[in-house]
């Protein structure tokens, strides 16, 4: 599902207005009645009361439409005015106007006192937030502050007009507060901002507004980014044939664990067989093979040599032949951090012919050679978390966490490679400059050994056909369902990685 940032939006509201001939005072009439349409699923005609606030733009302007609908159709409102009369132009003084005809108590927030206005949220049954929309630039008014503040510790109810007031609807930050409603009415298409945090925790429930824009094709707009739902993700699974065999669904090599850490060579190797692959070969040292045999019935064993319970170079050289079978390779989960491993990753990453997915620990070695990345040929994907991408860019985690987007589209543009930048919500940006935000997902995933599932998700997409971009969008979205799942029937305190497997088919299915 297509999103955009206030910028494509406004452009999106140009075309229709002026190559389309659709009037701008019908688009925000438009927008008007689908708020009242759930404004009055929550109100009771004779005894409730509605009290909109609104500020000086657009989003005011619809603010009064929604107060006309609902004072119209017997509803009892009232309207609290941010700022000054005076500044309304175009539409929102159209419908400025038209309110204080009709006779709406109209209340300046400057002109009551601070008892006024805390009772007036006090009595309402719904308060309806046409403050700022997407149209806030730089910092808050102090009035609007304490007003925003007042809502969010009285109101039995809000509902927002496009996106919650005082948050940035292309980067989800929050400008020193903000609404925090119940439900977002968002108008037109989803807005970027809406599912990146903290602003998802701002949105409330989030329902998307038909407001009769028409729909705008790709040669006037570039839409970059999107939001998978349960059906879109469907049409991107790889497919099953009935006539087929093991080798049709791609063979996934998996380079991970150590004397350390061998359960994250298990959780990667089973991920990538329980989404699909159809071979998977585990090349593993020996300390780790012998470790992990028991675990992995159907993997296919290939002992390499080590040192001290890690890779080092001799284990590229033993397995070069086979990785021409290799449809995706897995590069990192628990691999360690030393001058052995070291060299075993800067002779697999130069010699490389198909897909991998790094993670872990080889993107901590990653970091102290970027260089490594300008030698993959094919085209790669990188899982890291805030503290991993910190130390790949040189950003302190807090930069990162501001504009994750930015962040990891400088990084793909800059090396060539899908980011997927781990967080609440993940962002899979693409060299091109595409970018998908992750929905799916709870703190259930908060556990070690969550990301090495990831990986093994991804690379088994990948193993199948499916285009790297493609399968980091998949895997993420699959990945976040099996916590939802497996939260909902172990609780999000119990879940383990492991368990994230077994709920893989039950997603898919």
């Amino acid at each position: 599902m297509k999103i955009v940032s206030s910028a494509q939006m406004r452009e999106i509201e140009k075309i229709a207005i002026e190559e389309y001939g659709i009037p701008e005072i019908l688009l925000m009439e438009n927008a008007a009645f689908e708020v009242y349409k759930r404004c009055i699923i929550e109100l009771n005609k004779e005894n409730s009361i509605t009290t909109v606030i609104v500020g000086n733009g657009n989003n005011g302007g619809d603010g009064f439409a929604v107060a006309r609908h609902l004072f119209l159709n017997g509803y009892n409102v009232n309207i609290v005015v941010l700022g000054k009369e005076s500044n309304y132009k175009k539409e929102a003084l159209i419908n400025y106007n038209i309110v204080k005809k009709f006779g709406i108590e109209i209340n300046i927030y400057s002109e009551i006192s601070e008892k006024e206005f805390n009772n007036l949220i006090l009595i309402s049954d719904l308060i309806v937030d046409a403050i700022f929309g997407t149209g806030l630039k730089g910092e808050m008014p102090e009035e609007y502050k304490k007003s925003i503040d007042t809502v969010n510790s009285f109101a039995r109810k809000i509902i927002s007009i496009d996106i919650p007031s005082g948050v940035n609807s292309d980067t989800g930050e929050v400008c020193t507060t903000a609404i925090k409603a119940d439900e977002t009415v968002t108008l037109g298409y989803y807005k970027k901002g809406l599912f990146l945090y903290p602003a998802c925790l701002y949105t409330g429930k989030v329902i998307l507004a038909n407001i009769s824009i028409p729909e705008i094709g790709e040669s006037k707009i570039k839409f970059d980014s999107e939001i998978y739902t349960d059906e879109d993700f469907k049409q991107y699974l790889p497919e099953r044939t009935e006539r087929s065999n093991k080798g049709t669904y791609g063979s996934t090599f998996v380079f991970a664990g150590s004397f350390e850490m061998p359960g994250a060579a298990v959780l990667a190797a089973k991920s990538a067989y329980k989404i699909g692959s159809g071979l998977v070969y585990g090349c593993f040292i020996e300390e780790v093979a012998e470790a992990v045999k028991s675990h992995l019935i159907e993997t296919v064993l290939k002992i390499v040599p080590g040192s001290k319970g890690h890779y080092n170079l001799q284990s590229y050289f033993k397995v070069n032949e086979d990785l021409k079978d290799a449809k995706a390779v897995i590069i990192g989960p628990g691999i360690g951090v030393n001058v052995h491993v070291e060299s075993f990753l800067k002779e697999l990453f130069k010699n490389l012919s198909v897909p991998c997915v790094i993670d872990a620990d080889a993107l901590n070695i990653l970091a102290e050679n970027l260089d490594l990345l300008n030698e993959l040929k094919p085209r790669c994907v990188i899982t890291p978390h805030p503290g991993e991408m910190s130390r790949l860019t040189n950003l302190s985690i807090e930069e990162i966490l501001k504009d994750p987007i930015k962040t990891a589209i400088n990084f793909s543009k800059t090396f060539g490679v899908i980011t997927v930048l781990k967080d609440m919500r993940t962002i899979v940006a693409s060299p091109e400059g595409n970018i998908f935000i992750n929905t799916s997902g709870n703190n259930s995933l908060s556990k070690g050994g969550s990301g090495d599932v990831l990986t093994g998700i991804i690379a088994g997409l990948i193993a199948q056909g499916a285009d790297p971009f493609a399968a980091a969008k998949l895997g993420v979205y699959i990945h976040g369902k099996t916590g939802e799942m497996a939260g909902e029937k172990l609780s999000n305190y119990s879940v383990n990685a492991s368990d994230l497997i077994e709920y893989i088919p039950k997603v898919l299915n």
